[in-house]
């Protein structure tokens, strides 16, 4: 993931996950060596709805942006056989 970001050129990204269930949020967090917690979005919508496959990170960035997330942000997505996708965004408002 550090890699990622320095290839990007992001600064102080904010992580967007596809949240896969409670235990890989909880390794998630250990491992980039987040808060516990960081990753609320994602519990929250993990609680509400489950977990729908890789399209349900779509649904924690939606409450991101209600949030009103702004500036840059990595959407990580998890798909089958243990594939890992990231995605760089930008979120600006006119």
């Amino acid at each position: 993931m550090r890699r990622f970001v320095e290839a990007a050129q992001l600064k102080a990204p904010q992580l967007i996950c596809h949240p896969g269930g409670a235990k890989v949020l909880d390794a998630m967090e250990v491992a980039l060596d987040l808060q516990k917690g960081t990753l609320r979005d994602e519990r929250e919508v993990l609680r509400s709805y489950g977990n729908m496959s890789a399209p349900t990170v779509l649904f924690v960035l939606e409450r991101a942006l209600q949030r009103g997330l702004r500036g840059s942000a990595i959407l990580s997505a998890l798909g089958p056989g243990f594939t890992a996708n990231l995605l760089a965004l930008e979120a600006v408002y006119a």
